[in-house]
């Protein structure tokens, strides 16, 4: 009769695991239950990188980043978990899957598309459905950076709004949506416990004063950083939007806004940043992006760093990124001279 691997000790079973090449971990873990938990341990200690073919024509990349932390006497700190892909739903149940079983608590989820991110319809649009939830709790609660940089879904929102209602203590959300035209942040609004946010995020979202700027009020006392692009707002004015975060944002020291419209076709553009005093001989030199120019500038009495972008060719101000003290003025100064173009 043949003994079978196990029916071993489980010492010798782990003394066997800690000898394993990180490949053959990873394929350790496949087979069963028992052996997914006997090698979360050393899976912890030995894991970076990790990729998985998921189909012939769909592959996941995972990155788990290790911090050495001598105060707590841990070798390896798993507090950051990365995906780069087709975010499919297969790969977010896995990834569910592993980060609740993960022995040291992961305090950063990202999602990242493969496609750059002026190409967000182009990433996969399946349905991502809401898994087992006390799986969900484990995972979610714990995290304080949640980032999905992949294009956003209608089909997706439910999934992603529950992920973040059993978020604790988030500190960091960037959200990218497939369009302008889901009204996701209007339930985002909603969700009480979202009220430490210190970074904010959003791209090519569908905006209104009730979902985004009552989020943004509520978390006034911690926000340091506001960052919106290509997005649409609706049942209200940027101009208005400036003047209510007026003198109401005491820590807000990096904002930036870019290629935004209102009422779904209106550019806005921000004449008075160019036309602003400036220190003397900050004026930057042009530089060149995928058809964007940009161009630094220190703006006059606060020294308030400002990068202005511009369509290459054009002197028209789309957007901007202001860095540092003097944010009250510089939302006075938006409040003032924010255009329709």
């Amino acid at each position: 009769m043949v003994a079978k691997i196990s029916t071993l000790p489980i010492e010798i079973i782990q003394f066997a695991i800690s000898s394993l090449e990180p490949n053959d971990l990873f394929s350790l873990r496949l087979v069963s239950r028992q052996f997914n938990t006997l090698t979360l341990s050393q899976f912890g200690k030995n894991f970076e990188t990790v990729q998985v073919d998921l189909s012939p024509r769909k592959k996941l990349h995972v990155e788990i980043s290790n911090f050495h932390d001598p105060g707590s006497g841990a070798k390896f700190d798993l507090s950051r978990f990365t995906l780069y892909g087709k975010a499919t739903s297969e790969a977010m149940n896995v990834v569910l899957f592993i980060l609740a079983e993960t022995p040291v608590p992961i305090t950063a989820l990202t999602v990242k598309s493969k496609f750059p991110l002026r190409h967000v319809g182009e990433v996969d649009d399946s349905p991502l459905p809401l898994f087992n939830i006390s799986t969900y709790v484990a995972v979610c609660a714990r995290l304080e950076e949640l980032v999905f940089e992949y294009g956003i879904s209608s089909s997706q929102s439910r999934w992603i709004l529950t992920c973040i209602s059993h978020t604790r203590r988030l500190r960091k959300l960037s959200l990218t949506f497939v369009h302008k035209k889901d009204s996701f942040l209007d339930r985002l609004g909603s969700i009480t416990s979202l009220e430490a946010l210190e970074e904010l995020n959003r791209r090519n979202a569908r905006l209104t004063r009730r979902g985004f700027f009552e989020l943004i009020y509520r978390n006034r006392n911690t926000l340091r950083t506001i960052s919106v692009a290509n997005s649409n707002l609706q049942l209200c004015t940027w101009a208005a939007l400036f003047s209510g975060m007026h003198g109401k944002f005491p820590h807000l020291e990096d904002f930036a806004i870019s290629f935004v419209i209102e009422d779904d076709d209106h550019i806005i553009i921000f004449p008075g940043l160019e036309e602003t005093p400036v220190v003397p001989g900050t004026i930057g030199e042009v530089k060149v992006c995928d058809g964007i120019a940009y161009r630094s500038r220190l703006i006059a009495p606060t020294g308030l760093a400002v990068d202005l972008e511009y369509l290459s060719g054009e002197n028209i101000v789309f957007g901007f990124h202001g860095r540092g003290l003097g944010m009250d003025d510089l939302l006075a100064l938006l409040s003032r001279t924010a255009q329709r173009f």
